[in-house]
Formats: structure tokens, C-alpha cells, sequence
């Protein structure tokens, strides 16, 4: 085993050999892919975690909690086809009693506390999504945001998917692969209560899924000035082959289960349900009945973000280990990003899945993140969109 092949993993670039410059404060200008090459560190991974189902395990097995304290706020959803509620977190920087009903370090919002919750300052604005069951509270979203927050340059929220980091379903109606719903209510909020900010996104996993989906959807009219998305699944039905080739691969499928309370649902087989082995049974038994798909190869090639990779209109990097066991390489919609001058895709050989540990113990992800979010937000110029009205380019399943 060469271990320093494991702890400098070679990264590659893909993009489009035709790109646009982007204009910078000091007057000169980069294509996105030469910002990408000349802003994104070398990661220098751990070798005591030679494999990527050490690299993607230890997210679960390290008991490191990185200081960050949230403030939350429960959303009433705006979009007929996705009613009830859901809940975001709000990075805050004083400390305040934590409530035993929340997560770590997280506390509501008082009515009054949220009435004055506005600004007119110009600090940059990231809204993060993470992944499957995942929360605000997982590590691998609150490295990141920490290192943009800490210094107080960066404002930054989270969207909890329903019923995720403790937050209570209200409707019989779980999230999807593409729901981008919660984000688009929380991006026009945002736009309303903080005019002057410019807004990002950073997603992981099936949170870069729905990010990357949003921002095709959204095109030339997309409020955000830029986004970040790792380990991105892509293209489900490929990763859903390559799970059930071997048995870890189906251990993985077992582990992402997340069963929760929907007995309002009248659709739900809950024998089925109780009886459901791995992902794609609880899809097959979860989101096909609710969301009208007849098989769960249906729903995964339905809501798939490489559909709308190509109609990405926003400075949009990807980051993705080649060896990730549950986002594969197969999956990577390389031709696309090649294809696509307002997109680049970084790779590294290692990595796992949301893994990237480095001998410091930090994650190279959130370094990488870090270094190209302040390089868009604070040395390039860009001018703020305002969002179009809820639902006007919306269909029922996007």
C-alpha cells in the first residue's frame, strides 16, 4: 500500500475548455476553472484511514463536536404541493441555553427574537443542506461552516430535511431526492429580510442533489451567486447498481433506512414498510406511493440533479472522491461538467464518501469549500438577483 499516494491524493479538474471570465475586485479577470485550480488546497489525508469505508465510516465512529451554536426557526411551507412545516437553523455567535428537545448546541427563536431577525449589512449568505438523515448537527456541515462564520465574515444557515436533526413532521409528506420546496421559501425569505446580502449554497450528499437541482431549475433567475456541492449521488440508479453488488455495499443501503412517523399517509404499505430491508425497499414502500413514481427506478432517474446539470447557471463547483462507496464514480456526469462553462468538477483518488480526514484531524472538504466560497463571495464582483414568486417556475415534482 502507498501511503503517500493515500495521504496526497492526486486531484483532477474537469470543465469546459470555453468559459467566460469572471471579473475580480482588482480589476482583472479568472475563468472559473483557473480560480478553482489556484483557490482549492492540496489535501493531505490521514493514513490510518487507507480505505474509503474508513474515510466514510469515521464520520459516524469520531467523537469530535465542532463548536458551532444554532438558533431555530420553524417554517411554515408556502407550496401547495408540499404543506406542513420544517425547520432551520440559524448560525448564531453567542452562546445560548441549549434546549433538550434540539440537537447540541441549538435553541429557538423567541417570536421576538425572529420578528427582529433582519439587517441591512452586505455579508455574504450561505444556506447549506445536508445529507440523507443527516442534520445541522452533523460534522461534516458544521467544519465547513465554521471556518466561514467563526471570523464573523460569513452569515450561514442550515435547512433541515422534515423530520431530520429533531424536527417534527408535520405533514404525512417526507422529503425527496429533489424537493428543492424548503430551499426556495428560505432563499426568497432571505432576499426579504437581508436585501443587501449575497446568497450561496453549499450541499452534501443528497443535500447537493437537491442544491444542484435548484440551481438548473432556476437557471439565469437563480438568487444564488455561487455553490459548492460534495459527494454529490448524481445519478441514483447507477449508485443503486453499484450498492447491491457487494455486501457492504448493502450494509450502506441498510444504515441510510430512516423510517419515520407517517401513519397520516394512506398510500404507505406499513407492513411493507415494517419489512423493508434496505433503501430501495423504503423507497419502493416510501416515496414511489407518495409521490406517484411506479418503481423506485422511476423515482431515482426522475430526481436525479445530472437532469440539470447542463441548465446550471451559477459558478457551481463539485467536489467528489473517485472512491466513494456510496456516491460512486460511475455515477459522475463527467461529459456534463465538460459541457457546462459555468461548472467545474474536482476530484480526488481517496476520500470515501463526505470522509477527507486529514492527519490534522480537519476535513479537506471543508477547507476546499471554505477557500473557494470567500474567493467568490469577497474578491469577485457579482450582482444580487431577486427571486421570482414561489412556485411560478416550479412543477408539481421539481
Amino acid at each position: 500500500m502507498n501511503f503517500l499516494n493515500i495521504a496526497q491524493p492526486k486531484m483532477n479538474f474537469y470543465h469546459s475548455l470555453t468559459q467566460q471570465p469572471i471579473p475580480l475586485k482588482n480589476q482583472s479577470a479568472q475563468t472559473l476553472s483557473d480560480l478553482c485550480k489556484s483557490t482549492i488546497p492540496q489535501p493531505f489525508l490521514n493514513p490510518l484511514l487507507p480505505s474509503p469505508h474508513l474515510q466514510t465510516a469515521w464520520n459516524v465512529a469520531t467523537p469530535y463536536d465542532t463548536p458551532v451554536t444554532y438558533k431555530r426557526h420553524v417554517f411554515t411551507a408556502t407550496h401547495d404541493t408540499y404543506p406542513g412545516t420544517f425547520t432551520v437553523d440559524f448560525v448564531v455567535h453567542t452562546p445560548s441555553v441549549p434546549d433538550p428537545r434540539l440537537p447540541h448546541r441549538t435553541s429557538y427563536y423567541t417570536t421576538t427574537e425572529f420578528e427582529a431577525f433582519t439587517s441591512q449589512d452586505t455579508k455574504p449568505m450561505l444556506i447549506t443542506l445536508h445529507g440523507l438523515s443527516g442534520g445541522s448537527d452533523e460534522n461534516y456541515v458544521k467544519e465547513c461552516l465554521r471556518l466561514l462564520t467563526e471570523d464573523k465574515t460569513w452569515e450561514a444557515c442550515v435547512i433541515n430535511s422534515r423530520g431530520c436533526a429533531k424536527s417534527e413532521l408535520s405533514s404525512p409528506i417526507l422529503y425527496h431526492s429533489s424537493a428543492t420546496w424548503d430551499l426556495h421559501q428560505v432563499a426568497t425569505f432571505l432576499t426579504q429580510r437581508f436585501p443587501n446580502r449575497k446568497l450561496y449554497g453549499l450541499g452534501f450528499s443528497l443535500g447537493a442533489n437537491v442544491l444542484t437541482t435548484y440551481a438548473g431549475q432556476q437557471g439565469n433567475n437563480c438568487v444564488l451567486k455561487g455553490a459548492v456541492v460534495c459527494s454529490n449521488p448524481w445519478n441514483f440508479d447507477i449508485c443503486s447498481i453499484h450498492l447491491q453488488r457487494t455486501w457492504i455495499g448493502n450494509m450502506y443501503s441498510k444504515a441510510m433506512l430512516h423510517k419515520a412517523e407517517i401513519s397520516m399517509n394512506q398510500n404507505i404499505d406499513f407492513e411493507k414498510l415494517e419489512q423493508a430491508g434496505d433503501f430501495n425497499e423504503f423507497n419502493r414502500f416510501i416515496q414511489c406511493p407518495t409521490w406517484d413514481y411506479p418503481t423506485e427506478g422511476a423515482y431515482y432517474r426522475d430526481t436525479a440533479s445530472v437532469n440539470w446539470l447542463l441548465k446550471v447557471q451559477i459558478p457551481l463547483l463539485a467536489i467528489h472522491a473517485e472512491d466513494d462507496p456510496l456516491a460512486c464514480k460511475e455515477a459522475i456526469p463527467y461529459q456534463e461538467f465538460e459541457s457546462n462553462s459555468n461548472t467545474v468538477l474536482c476530484t480526488t483518488k481517496s476520500g470515501g464518501h463526505l470522509g477527507w480526514y486529514e492527519i490534522t484531524g480537519s476535513r479537506w472538504h471543508a477547507r476546499a469549500a471554505a477557500a473557494f466560497l470567500n474567493k467568490l463571495a469577497l474578491e469577485t464582483t457579482t450582482e444580487r438577483k431577486e427571486p421570482r414568486s414561489l412556485g411560478s417556475d416550479l412543477t408539481d415534482r421539481d
